[in-house]
């Protein structure tokens, strides 16, 4: 009797212990966008299959060393939307989703003594953007598009490095999600 109540205890334990294994989320469903840079902060946003804590390591370009985190202020949830402060201006990071393998790059602002860039984006860009933005590397993208089809976004590719708007205001399908729209 004993022996059998000692395999349904450890069974049990292991039972709970692979209940508390966490998922490894997907990469492909962790699509990060740039919602707002500023020279010491920047705001990311990113949807989820899963309710979870939205978590963010980030460092310096080039000082992999001693990664910082960033949570979500709320608890579990699909929507996530961290905010990462004490970043120094006109510096580049990389930036990690826990539990994705991705990284992604954007660059803060610089201080308000010193200039920035931007680009403007007009007519087709599908091909285009990326090798723009990579060379570039803009502090934020205008598009002077009157209407984007919102069947292919075209900048879904560069939304985890720069903020995009357009003539109303930010062009974020994480805040469309919530019919909010800057600027309209």
């Amino acid at each position: 009797m004993r022996k059998w109540w000692l395999i349904a205890v450890t069974l049990a334990i292991a039972g709970g212990s692979l209940l508390l294994v966490p998922r490894k989320r997907s990469d492909s469903t962790i699509l990060p966008e740039i919602l707002d840079i500023r020279p010491s902060q920047a705001t990311l946003a990113w949807t989820s299959p899963d309710n979870y804590k939205g978590r963010v390591l980030f460092w310096p370009f080039g000082n992999e060393a001693n990664p910082r985190v960033a949570e979500d202020p709320f608890g579990g949830s699909r929507q996530h939307e961290v905010v990462l402060t004490g970043l120094q201006p006109a510096t580049r990071y990389i930036y990690q989703i826990d539990g994705s393998e991705s990284r992604f790059i954007f660059q803060t602002q610089p201080p308000a003594s010193q200039p920035f860039s931007f680009l403007f984006a007009w007519g087709e860009l599908s091909e285009k953007i990326i090798s723009v933005v990579r060379s570039e590397f803009a502090d934020f993208i205008i598009v002077l598009n009157a209407e984007t089809p919102k069947s292919e976004d075209v900048f879904s590719a560069v939304r985890s490095c720069v903020p995009i708007y357009n003539l109303s205001g930010a062009d974020s399908p994480f805040l469309e999600q919530f019919g909010q729209r800057t600027g309209e």
